[in-house]
């Protein structure tokens, strides 16, 4: 992952300078550990969260992305 100055390739990442790691994450790395809706089984309420179907009372018009140009 980048560090904290984009043109200084040796910066230390966020994570490195908390004293987190000790070197910057691969992203096959950050993707191994992250959890996937295919991978897992999503409670019914958690899938409306994660798919963005739930609605805010607070907000007059709800607008949903509907990924134009997405492939």
């Amino acid at each position: 992952m980048n560090g904290r100055r984009q043109k200084d390739r040796r910066s230390p990442t966020p994570a490195m300078e908390r004293g987190m790691l000790d070197r910057p994450l691969a992203a096959e790395e950050v993707l191994f550990e992250r959890i996937f809706p295919s991978h897992e089984k999503l409670p019914p309420r958690w899938e409306e969260y994660y798919w963005r179907r739930v609605e805010t009372r607070v907000l007059g018009v709800q607008r949903a992305h509907e990924l134009t140009y997405a492939v």
